[in-house]
């Protein structure tokens, strides 16, 4: 909060009989004056008596009489202010006697009832207050016009008894009922007597409450006036909590009472930002009335500064601190979620400056965590956003991890998945194969690599001009038997082993069977492609001699056949 001094208010009180009130505030005028005595400085110690008619039913509410006494002078009798209806029935007499004391009383068809005494101090000399706002008795109340003095007699007056009091109400001998007020004697005079509807004070303002737009280390003047009934003093407080340091300065017009008090808040800070409200209250009766003035301060909320990298090496016994700054007006609702990281590992810091600007920071602290997607919001609205990768993460055998990308180890060197170097191994495979020891792998297909290759990426793309079944780059090679490949097969082990189920002299895989070519044959399910179809011998019209027995009797058969097998005895023809 910012620092509250006393701040002067300059205003004019009264001279002599004129009031005089600052120009800039218009107060609502609450009470009505019935006795004004202009000349009271040379009515003490002469005779300051005085009859004042008034009209049925004026005299209601709360009735303020300021007086001087001329006590020490010890050649006073008493004075004696009375509110009659006639000259046999008093609704409220009050006598005031040497050494201070005082007496209430009532007469009723001019007999004198319920009388009560009590002593007042110089401290309480000043005035004498009479409500009639109770159903059920008069409030009285003696008290010092000085706006720091709060000693006060109060006591309740109802003719000493409530039957009394009904009698008196019943008779229609009340303070509303008063058509004369009489002051006899000369050791007190009255400076002025007024009549208030109620004890409630009235804001000057037209409006109980206000916003103020505010900026940081300005200085502030807060103002709050009020009228009424007296007396009226101010309280300030701040979102609640009491503040001191206000300047109050009372003006009266000798009828209705006036405060006005003034705060400052020098250097406005955050702390400064809230609801000031002043109350202004009649001291006597409790009664009150606020204004409410909202001090706001708004900046645009803006990311000043956030991580470098949205990426950290682990080290084992080591953490990565990423941060962020934020700065405007509120923060309350900026906050940090990262999803992939426990919760402890978010800081936050709220109470810093950036530039006279109020700051938040915010960070996350990670140690072996993969991945962990930030996002620094405000309420709805997204300030910033960081996809934090480890080192290595994402990237697979071969390869190593570099920033957030992952780059193939040199030739000769290998790695784990998710490892950040590469380390040289001694490779043995052949041709077309990677890995280390008797752990090797075919390439991809379409892919070879030279002999001895430890890693994928040492498969390399290649060219090549082969069919289906066979293999090789600028030379094709036929698959072995009973293996075939796709179209552009580079190396033997794009070559795969294929279970056939053709009928003789067909070749293929599963139900698609296609005709062995030309001069070639097969056997029931061996060929799977066309160059597992075996050559046939030349055409041939010399007849065979076939001989045997039969139940003894040596024969012989000439045959003429259209083909002769040369690697087979007995053969089924293909196609003819």
């Amino acid at each position: 909060m910012g620092v509250l001094f006393l701040l002067q208010l300059f205003i004019v009180f009264l001279l002599l009989n004129e009031p005089v009130v600052s120009s800039e505030i218009a107060c609502p005028e609450v009470c009505t004056a019935l006795h004004n005595d202009t000349d009271w400085s040379t009515s003490l110690y002469t005779n300051s008596s005085f009859e004042l008619p008034v009209n049925a039913g004026t005299v209601t509410g709360i009735v303020t009489a300021e007086f001087q006494t001329s006590y020490d002078s010890f050649t006073c009798s008493s004075n004696r202010l009375e509110f009659k209806k006639d000259d046999f029935n008093v609704s409220l007499a009050i006598s005031f006697w040497p050494k201070k004391r005082i007496e209430v009383y009532g007469y009723q068809s001019g007999v004198k009832l319920g009388s009560k005494r009590f002593e007042f101090t110089d401290k309480m000399g000043h005035y004498v207050q009479i409500s009639d706002r109770s159903s059920d008795h008069y409030s009285i109340k003696m008290g010092n016009t000085d706006p720091q003095s709060s000693e006060i007699i109060s006591t309740d007056y109802n003719y000493d008894s409530a039957s009394t009091w009904t009698e008196f109400k019943n008779n229609n001998i009340r303070l509303t009922d008063t058509r004369r007020i009489t002051n006899e004697g000369e050791c007190i005079v009255f400076k002025y007597i007024s009549v208030c509807p109620d004890a409630t004070p009235r804001l000057c303002d037209t409006e109980p409450s206000s916003s103020i737009p505010a900026e940081l280390g300005q200085t502030y003047t807060l103002t709050c006036s009020g009228s009424g009934a007296p007396f009226l003093s101010v309280r300030w407080s701040k979102d609640g909590s009491e503040v001191t340091g206000s300047q109050e300065s009372h003006v009266t017009n000798r009828a209705t009472h006036r405060i006005v008090s003034v705060l400052e808040i020098e250097d406005f800070a955050i702390g400064d930002v809230g609801n000031w409200t002043c109350t202004i209250v009649n001291e006597n009766f409790g009664n009150q009335v606020t204004k409410t003035m909202e001090y706001i301060y708004r900046k645009e909320v803006e990311v000043s500064s956030r991580p470098e990298n949205d990426f950290y090496l682990e080290t084992p016994g080591q953490k990565t601190k990423f941060e962020w700054k934020v700065t405007g007006w509120p923060l309350e609702n900026v906050v940090l979620n990262c999803e992939g990281v426990n919760a402890s590992k978010i800081a936050e810091n709220r109470s810093g400056y950036h530039d006279n600007i109020p700051s938040s920071e915010f960070s996350v602290t990670l140690e072996d965590e993969d991945q962990v997607i930030c996002a620094l919001q405000d309420g709805e609205e997204v300030l910033d956003t960081q996809n934090i990768t480890k080192v290595g993460y994402g990237c697979v055998e071969g390869e190593m991890g570099v920033n957030k990308t992952c780059k193939p180890c040199p030739t000769g060197e290998t790695s784990t998945a998710g490892s950040v170097v590469c380390s040289t191994v001694q490779g043995s495979c052949e041709v077309g194969m990677y890995g280390e020891g008797e752990g090797c792998k075919p390439c991809p297909w379409g892919t070879t690599s030279p002999s001895k290759a430890v890693k994928l990426q040492e498969c390399q793309v290649v060219e090549s001009v082969c069919e289906e079944g066979e293999y090789g780059t600028n030379v094709c090679h036929v698959c072995p038997p009973g293996t075939t490949s796709l179209p552009h097969s580079v190396k033997l082990q794009d070559c795969e082993e294929k279970v056939g189920q053709c009928d003789w002299g067909y070749f293929g895989v599963g139900a698609e069977c296609a005709p062995c070519p030309q001069g070639s044959s097969s056997k029931f399910g061996s060929a799977v492609k066309a160059q597992d179809c075996s050559v046939r011998a030349q055409r041939t019209d010399l007849p065979w001699i076939i001989g045997g027995t039969a139940g003894g009797v040596m024969f012989m058969v000439l045959l003429s056949i259209g083909i002769v097998c040369v690697a087979q005895k007995w053969c089924r023809s293909g196609q003819e």
